[in-house]
Order: structure tokens, then sequence, then C-alpha cells
């Protein structure tokens, strides 16, 4: 898995992740090729969510390909972390000592970008969402990236009831339930199984996702 985050003017870059392409192993030609098809040969940071192989295997292909400031990872845990002009809340900061399993020992990122909430969750499964649901910092949140790939270990009723998203983002290889339960919670959903490469374009008045899939068809959404 992997996800960048571009500001508008292209200056800021930051990669979520450094999965891999199965059918390629370890050659990073995905991730490489995504992002030089977006002029990008600078990352001013990548977040390692946790250490599992398909979120971090092509680190150092990156590390050799491209000018890498920052690598941020969570064996390290701060509260929040800065890059650019940009604020991430560490949501598992207080809990993260206590978890045993590595899934729910991943970052999960909450951040505010043109006045939008954004929640990254990686592969936290149940155990760290009952957590965040303590958590007096938790927002409810425009864009949510599921956890654990829309695996049925994530994203409980009650967790997808409290966020009420409103954009679902889901990157996997199969079919899941999870996507019918958002779907029924009315969170406009995506999943990189039947879309594709996703792309959400963001403006203070307009929300574009743009699916690889479809010819990459465009489906617009005006913010209130």
């Amino acid at each position: 898995m992997a996800m960048l985050l571009q500001s508008p003017d292209k200056t800021t870059n930051i990669l979520f992740d450094a999965g891999y392409n199965k059918q390629k192993e370890n050659d990073g030609t995905l991730i490489s090729d995504y992002l030089k098809r977006f002029n990008v040969w600078k990352l001013d940071a990548i977040f390692i969510s946790h250490h599992h192989t398909d979120h971090y295997n092509n680190l150092q292909h990156l590390n050799e390909e491209f000018v890498v400031e920052r690598v941020i990872q969570n064996q390290i845990q701060k509260p929040f972390y800065e890059v650019e002009e940009l604020l991430f809340k560490n949501l598992p900061f207080d809990y993260y000592q206590t978890m045993q399993e590595e899934n729910n020992r991943s970052l999960i990122l909450q951040f505010v970008l043109e006045k939008q909430n954004f929640l990254l969750t990686f592969d936290a499964e149940s155990p760290a969402e009952r957590k965040l649901l303590q958590n007096t910092e938790l927002q409810k949140t425009t864009f949510l990236q599921v956890g654990h790939h829309g695996s049925k270990t994530s994203s409980s009723s009650e967790f997808i009831e409290v966020l009420a998203p409103k954009y679902c983002f889901i990157s996997n290889k199969w079919k899941t339930i999870t996507k019918q339960m958002l779907q029924r919670k009315k969170c406009q959903t995506y999943s990189t199984n039947q879309n594709g490469n996703l792309i959400a374009r963001i403006t203070k008045n307009q929300i574009v996702v743009l699916t690889e899939k479809n010819t990459l068809e465009k489906r617009k959404f005006f913010t209130e």
C-alpha cells in the first residue's frame, strides 16, 4: 500500500507507506513509476505506518531513486509530526506500548487539509479502534483510509458511526463486505480492487475523485 499527498502547488510531497507490487516482487517500479508520472522527485517525508512488508519493503528503493528528506516510522512514537506546514496528530501515542500485534501498533494520523478532516488508520484493527474511541481528540472525518485493507478485523460499526466519514478509500486486492457496510453508513466508498488507483483533488469548494478504471471516470462532490 502507498498513498501520495501532494500540495496544490506541487511543492510538498508526502508518501504514506511504501508497499510493493506482488507480481513484480521488490523492484519498486509501481510506486516509482507513479511518482514520476506526477513529476515527483523529492519526498518531504515518508511515513511507514508499521513493519509488515506490504507497507514498507520499497523504502530502500525509494531512498535510492528519490530525494527523501525524512522517514517517520512507528517505532518512534510522538504525539504529532509536522511536515512543512501540515500537522499530523498521531492518535495511538498514549496506548502504543500496550499493543502486542504489529497491525495495532500502526500509526494513526489525523490532519486537516483545506478545512477537511482526514484520518489514516493503516492496518489498525478493532482493539486499536476501541482505544481510539476513548481518545477525546478523535474527530468526525471527511476522508477515511479504511483500516487493514477493508478486512472484517477493522471498521467496526460503532467506529464508523462515530467518525461519520463522507469518503472512504480501501487499498485491497480482494472483494470485501466492509465496503457494503460503509455504503450503508452513507460513505461514498472506493477500493483499488474495483476502481484501480485513486486520486482525490481537494480545494476549498470542491472535491473531485478520479478513478483509474472506467477510463478515469470523474465524480464531483461539492462541499457544503
